[in-house]
């Protein structure tokens, strides 16, 4: 394992006065907030994909698991087809917990409540897919060879702290609300956002207060590959919308492609028959109840615009009023961003393309600058914003400019006075142990590295989680000496230093993010999105935690 510590004197001193600030001045700031903040008042618990809603990534709450325990962390449990009686499919989703029991879906299409000890405490069958969305992922859920159920589900679920309730999305735009004590619908709302290759389609949803806020992507960015068969590319237009926990009403909605301003493109764009489109939104927003504001990153346009280049949210970070939805600014960080499966890329003039933030916006405090949000992108930069107006204040390049899977990645944390950031530095063939993940500790202000770990070979792409001194990544591919077979491993690292803890090597691939609560790590296994991963044909749920505990 490579491992650099950049710990240099200056960097420590001005650390520690970064962290005597912000503890001073408020208490929640890059500490997590929870309780107030959406989740339940028990920190202990995950309530949504990032903990809570400003998007630390961080369970304060937890205490069995710390650095000088953690070590002895072992697998009690793996929920799979043995225990449910069917298939369980690959599992995306982030899971999230209350009061020891696990919620999750599967991209099979099942959704599952499971008890501490791994049985299967109620399962539930969304609806059907739409058609066309049938078509691309029944029976073979984007490359799996099992067949699914129902649509399939890959975002997190959201766990009201006033209601009985748990709160999930599917990959065809459907919205559910069941009872957490036995999986009945209280709420159903169908193809919210009208697009049938529109969903939810990552750990986009976040709970302010008594409003459900949720953010739609698609899988139209294959649309250059299904022209081939006469699909018009391309015409999704990426969303927010706002509902009421209680009744799932409809609050209000914000298009990242304005209403009109999507027409037919000319024939010089060919294959592009429709734009501009895209700017789809897959990471969890963050809310600040302070000023009743959600902030959230958006996606690279599908197609263009009529003159060839991007819309205005594309490659951006946005903030709403979040009790009318109105716009109160926008950063774009990379303008005329269009890219499409079939697209080279790079393309031949050496540009790169799919620049996302896919990095869930982190609200904190700096010393003489206030409130910001920051967040990484897939060009491999963090950047850091006045929360208030949106001005850049500071952009810091830490990762190469990469293409499609490179960069910075989704669920970033922040804790202990440290930004923690993961993704990708592509510079060698896919698979190669020239391709580098890396999870880094980042300064405040995002301009100085203060620990980073590099796996060769590996794509983390999954979040993180950070619990106690701990933070939590999954490292979905890794060779142990050159022609073994990859291994896939779970990692726990001390997250003030780097130090690696624990590393759990376990069977198959994953792409979800590791969750903590309670004394236990849960995380999904089983892949079917990212095809350079491989596909295991049977995923599941797996539990960690230490010996002993029950």
């Amino acid at each position: 394992m490579e491992i650099r510590t950049f710990l240099k004197i200056g960097v420590i001193v001005l650390m520690a006065a970064f962290v005597a600030c912000m503890e001073d001045a408020d208490p929640t700031e890059l500490r997590g907030a929870s309780g107030s903040h959406g989740s339940p008042a028990a920190k202990k618990d995950w309530a949504m994909a990032l903990h809570d809603a400003r998007g630390s990534g961080y369970n304060d709450g937890e205490k069995l698991l710390r650095p000088s325990t953690v070590g002895a962390l072992e697998v009690k449990w793996r929920f799979d087809a043995a225990d449910a009686g069917h298939e369980v499919g690959p599992i995306h989703a982030s899971p999230v917990v209350l009061d020891d029991r696990v919620y999750v879906g599967s991209n099979l299409g099942r959704f599952y409540a499971i008890d501490r000890d791994g049985d299967m405490s109620w399962t539930y069958l969304p609806l059907q897919p739409n058609p066309l969305l049938a078509s691309l992922v029944v029976p073979s859920p984007i490359g799996s060879p099992i067949e699914a159920v129902a649509t399939p589900i890959v975002g997190a679920a959201v766990l009201p702290s006033h209601k009985p309730y748990v709160i999930f999305g599917d990959m065809d735009g459907n919205l559910y609300a069941l009872h957490r004590q036995t999986g009945a619908p209280v709420w159903v709302k169908p193809n919210v956002d009208g697009h049938d290759l529109g969903g939810v389609i990552g750990n986009s949803m976040v709970l302010a207060g008594d409003t459900l806020i949720v953010g739609f992507s698609s899988i139209e960015n294959y649309g250059l590959i299904l022209a081939q068969q006469g699909y018009p590319c391309c015409t999704f237009r990426g969303m927010v919308a706002a509902f009421d926990v209680a009744t799932g009403a409809e609050k209000w909605r914000f298009r990242t492609i304005p209403d009109g301003e999507q027409q037919a493109l000319p024939a010089s764009l060919a294959p592009f028959t429709f734009g501009p489109s895209g700017a789809d939104v897959w990471g969890q927003p963050t809310y600040d109840e302070h000023t009743d504001t959600v902030y959230f990153g958006t996606g690279q346009n599908f197609s263009p615009r009529p003159d060839g280049g991007g819309g205005d949210y594309s490659d951006s970070i946005v903030a709403l009023d979040a009790h009318t939805g109105e716009l109160r600014w926008s950063y774009q960080a990379t303008a005329d961003d269009v890219w499409a499966e079939g697209l080279p890329n790079p393309d031949p003039e050496g540009r790169y393309h799919d620049l996302d933030f896919g990095d869930s916006p982190k609200l904190y405090k700096l010393p003489g600058l206030g409130r910001v949000v920051g967040a990484g992108d897939k060009a491999g930069a963090y950047h850091v914003l006045d929360a208030e107006t949106g001005e850049l204040v500071l952009r810091t390049q830490h990762l190469a400019t990469a293409s499609a899977l490179g960069g910075f990645q989704n669920l970033g944390a922040t804790a202990h006075g440290l930004v923690y950031q993961h993704g990708l530095d592509r510079i060698g063939p896919v698979g190669s142990t020239a391709f580098k993940g890396k999870v880094l500790a980042l300064t405040p202000d995002g301009s100085d590295v203060v620990w980073s770990v590099s796996r060769p070979g590996s794509e983390i792409v999954g979040g993180l989680a950070v619990a106690h001194d701990v933070l939590y990544f999954q490292s979905p591919r890794e060779e142990k000496a050159p022609g073994d077979p990859p291994a896939w491993a779970l990692y726990a690292v001390h997250a003030k230093t780097g130090a690696v803890l624990k590393r759990v090597e376990l069977p198959g691939r994953a792409v979800s993010s590791p969750v903590v609560s309670r004394g236990r790590v849960y995380i999904g296994d089983g892949n079917s999105a990212v095809a350079m991963l491989g596909v295991v044909e049977n995923g599941g749920l797996l539990c960690l935690g230490l010996p002993g505990n029950p």
